[in-house]
């Protein structure tokens, strides 16, 4: 029995030695005489040491292991196939593209239109806002890949970036039974081009394609995310029915009589959260963002609504098309702070922004002749970001047949003095924006009425309504012959006369605008407390300085009463403001803004004069 115990125990001693030495082990082996003792092991990370002793042996194997680093959940959903980063100039240019609805052997002229933007504004990423190929008539992967093919192909040819977030008429494409066009079969086609940064996303979220592609810096930093985002395409009347009980959508001014636009669902904007939470973790504060969609939000109607006092450009010529639903996406990304600008498709007539709530709501117009269009407006909307300030990036509409020309010299003394100009030139309206009365509004050149008889501008209501506040106002624009940049000048200079027809406004301010007749100016009326300006009657070598009312306006209704004055007015331009945005030294003046709002009946039809505007950087030098 003994024998037996004995070897048994040899064996398994062989045993225990021929496992611990693996062919892949460090194997240490030192002769002893010491007496049978417990085996021992240890793990510590990525080493793991096991020592085992006999009778005869104590062997010691060592295995060093290779770490694996597993991708985290944020690595993932920034992976993409290239590392997007800013140029040497420090400049990153987005274009977008909205609303190309290609149709088979329709390309060539869509085509033609994206080229001349493309070598114009030379972007490096292009995005493309929904509804790109919308013929219903394609059967197959092969229509679809050439009609798609007419306008990406350039981009792929000339290794341009681009990607896409999908419209409600893409999801209209049906193909054949055998070749099902479905949005996960086009999102596996797209994301074939080398070119192409666009993701499927989550699948487990509703839609195709919501995804995030990074931007870096120099220093390899994450400076900015562009965040795409299925906006959907329709509703159900089943959903519809669950959102309203009677079926019927209430949003006042939008597009709900005939159409039930989808919207952002509950758990995109969960996913949203949840990813730009792990981007401030990650990178130790919140990253900037764009974020790009299809159908627009409500709130960019109402902030149409509301834009005299905040920052805008742009035109609004047809019903705003949102989504049927109002989940709560804007005050989302409002609450999170990191969504600078939302940009938009699908309505081809609109391509208006406005700065709301620190988010620039924006419309981008289509350059496409296969759908709806405006001529005038065909264009796409440009974001060039800094890489030394990302946040405040600037972005317009490149019109397909109007470039604008960006100025390289500063402005200097006298802007306008009216003699050139005709009633043409003036833009005319009302404070809220609207051509309320406009009939009634009132600009034209008068001759001999200006500085030492010269010619000046005369403005005035012709008619005088019973709500004053609200009905008796007006807005005059006009252009410069030639825009230039501010430069160092610091204040707007207007000789202005209210003592020929005994006149004094209810309020009334100057400022400036930086993007032609359509934009919100730059005044003071958006600061509204703590402005000034200075007066130098005629005849008078003194400058007096006079203190805005509450409004930041001039005016007895502002406590600011300049009744009879006739001579020089100088405002200054740090003063001015759009919105909470400032000019500098680089912002381009390309248009003068005048507000004025009647003080009693007696000013119908009597009209202010106003002459030689001027920018100076002191006002004093002015004569």
């Amino acid at each position: 029995m003994k024998k037996i115990l004995c070897m048994v125990l040899i064996l398994a001693a062989l045993v225990l030695v021929s496992c611990g030495g693996n062919t892949d082990a460090t194997t240490v082996t030192t002769e002893s005489t010491a007496p049978t003792t417990t085996a021992a092991t240890t793990t510590p990370a990525a080493e793991t040491t096991a020592v085992t002793t006999t009778p005869a042996t104590t062997t010691v194997v060592t295995t060093t292991e290779t770490p694996v680093t597993t991708p985290s959940e944020l690595d993932e959903i920034l992976a993409n196939k290239t590392k997007l980063t800013f140029g040497d100039d420090g400049e990153f240019r987005v274009l977008c593209l909205a609303d190309l609805h290609l149709q088979r052997r329709q390309t060539a002229g869509v085509l033609a239109n994206v080229k001349k933007i493309v070598e114009r504004e030379k972007p490096d990423l292009i995005i493309l806002l929904g509804d790109v190929v919308t013929d219903a008539n394609i059967l197959n992967f092969a229509e679809f890949k050439t009609t798609l093919g007419g306008v990406v192909d350039y981009f792929e040819e000339n290794n341009i970036y681009w990607m896409h977030v999908f419209g409600n008429h893409d999801s209209e494409l049906k193909g054949s039974p055998k070749e099902r066009l479905t949005l996960e079969a086009q999102q596996e086609l797209y994301e074939s081009y080398p070119h192409c940064l666009s993701k499927a996303g989550d699948k487990s979220i509703s839609g195709v394609g919501n995804y995030v592609v990074p931007l870096y810096g120099k220093d390899d930093e994450l400076k900015f995310a562009f965040w795409c985002m299925d906006s959907g395409s329709y509703i159900s009347a089943k959903d519809k029915a669950a959102l309203f009980g009677d079926g019927k959508a209430a949003y006042s001014g939008l597009n709900q009589t005939t159409v039930d636009y989808a919207f952002v669902q509950y758990d995109q904007i969960e996913w949203y959260l949840k990813v730009s939470r792990m981007l401030e973790k990650e990178n130790d504060g919140l990253v900037p963002g764009l974020m790009a969609m299809h159908i627009p939000l409500q709130e960019i109607f109402t902030a149409w609504e509301n834009r005299s006092k905040l920052e805008w450009t742009g035109q609004k010529n047809e019903y705003v098309s949102s989504g049927c639903h109002n989940s709560g996406f804007y005050e989302a990304m409002r609450y999170r702070g990191d969504i600078k600008s939302c940009v938009f498709g699908h309505d081809h007539k609109n391509d208006y922004m406005v700065n709301y709530g620190g988010i620039k709501l924006a419309f981008c117009s289509n350059l496409s002749r296969t759908t709806y269009y405006q001529e005038d407006m065909m264009g796409a909307r440009v974001y060039v970001i800094k890489e030394s300030d990302p946040e405040n990036f600037e972005t317009y509409i490149s019109y397909l047949n109007k470039q604008i020309e960006k100025p390289t010299e500063a402005l200097s003394g006298m802007l306008t003095d009216f003699e050139s100009m005709k009633a043409d030139d003036f833009v005319l309206g009302h404070l809220d924006g609207s051509l309320k009365n406009i009939e009634t509004v009132s600009a034209t050149v008068a001759a001999n009425k200006g500085v030492n008889g010269s010619s000046a501008l005369a403005a005035c209501r012709t008619q005088w309504y019973e709500n004053p506040v609200q009905d008796n106002n007006m807005e005059v624009k006009w252009q410069l012959p030639k825009a230039g940049l501010l430069g160092n000048n610091k204040y707007l200079v207007v000789w202005m006369d209210l003592n020929t027809n005994n006149l004094d406004f209810r309020k009334a301010c100057f400022g400036l605008l930086t993007d032609g007749k359509t934009e919100s100016p730059y005044r003071a009326d958006d600061k509204e407390a703590g402005c000034k300006f200075f007066y130098k009657a005629d005849g008078s070598d003194t400058w007096e300085e006079k203190a805005m009312g509450q409004d930041g306006c001039f005016g007895a209704g502002d406590n600011c009463s300049v009744a009879g004055y006739k001579g020089y007015f100088a405002f200054p331009i740090d003063d001015m403001y759009c919105g909470s945005s400032k000019l500098n030294a680089n912002s381009a003046i390309s248009g003068i803004y005048f507000y004025m709002s009647a003080l009693s009946s007696e000013m119908a039809g009597k009209p202010v004069y106003v002459d030689n505007i001027q920018l100076v950087a002191d006002y004093q030098t002015v004569k």
